[in-house]
């Protein structure tokens, strides 16, 4: 493994990136959410340990006992990084989080960032969200709570629940997705589009939403509070790499087995 790549793994995990995890294609394609964590493994282990936010405990189960490779994808401030790898082995932090061992990759991909980045939205960070399903003539099919994963002013990756709002969904559907930024009381509508669906569990589903641009001044509100929310979560985001700094003034960074 060569330096450069040791470097980019390595300060992905002392940042406590968010990833994600992806097994199989097509139908059979399931993804694990989860975030990078600075848990040093021990010096007989192969791997780096990451924290489970969503995914489905039984293709867990199975990927560790088949040893077989997996994707793993996350993003830095100019870049795509992919990666395969295989799930070692899990286990529980605290009795809370499942955390689970992958291997060191041989290699990596950087692909360069050309849209907009989007910002993760950490666990206590509350935001209110929920999306609609929209007839052609703009009716509220079906509607579902969501969790917001990642956003920018683009577009989001949301976590939602899978039927019955998936079975109003395809990839010709507009959609709301409307937000109540924390300490909020006031909610705003952004009309999306579908970009992506894959499956997270028998019950949860990601879903990859575009943003519609809209030149109709009414829209101005809504744009300043998604701008000032993705501000707000890249200096939260910066604060805790900062603190991860501090706290860690003179460690070694994690490196690679030989």
């Amino acid at each position: 493994m060569s330096v450069a790549i040791s470097d980019v793994l390595a300060k992905a995990l002392e940042q406590q990136a968010p990833a994600i995890i992806s097994t199989g294609e097509g139908a059979n394609r399931r993804d694990l959410m989860v975030q990078f964590t600075a848990c040093r493994a021990d010096s007989k282990s192969v791997g780096f340990w990451a924290r489970v936010h969503e995914g489905d405990a039984k293709v867990i189960d199975r990927l560790i006992k088949s040893s077989d490779p997996v994707g793993v994808s996350f993003n830095t401030k100019g870049a795509k990084i992919n990666f395969q790898t295989a799930l070692l082995k899990k286990r529980r932090h605290n009795f809370i989080y499942k955390l689970l061992l992958l291997r060191w990759p041989e290699k990596i991909a950087v692909l360069e960032q050309r849209q907009k980045p989007r910002q993760w939205v950490p666990d206590r960070y509350r935001i209110a969200a929920r999306i609609q399903a929209l007839s052609p003539t703009g009716e509220i099919v079906s509607e579902a709570p969501v969790r917001i994963w990642d956003i920018g002013l683009e577009g989001a990756s949301l976590i939602c629940p899978d039927q019955p709002f998936s079975l109003s969904l395809n990839t010709e559907s507009k959609l709301n997705v409307i937000i109540r930024p924390p300490d909020s009381d006031k909610e705003y509508a952004y009309l999306a589009t579908h970009r992506h669906l894959t499956r997270l569990s028998d019950e949860k589903l990601r879903l990859g939403v575009q943003f519609t641009p809209s030149g109709d001044p009414s829209s101005a509100p809504g744009q300043r509070a998604l701008k000032a929310l993705v501000d707000e979560l890249n200096e939260l985001c910066g604060r805790h790499e900062m603190l991860g700094q501090l706290r860690h003034p003179n460690s070694q960074r994690i490196a690679p087995p030989r």
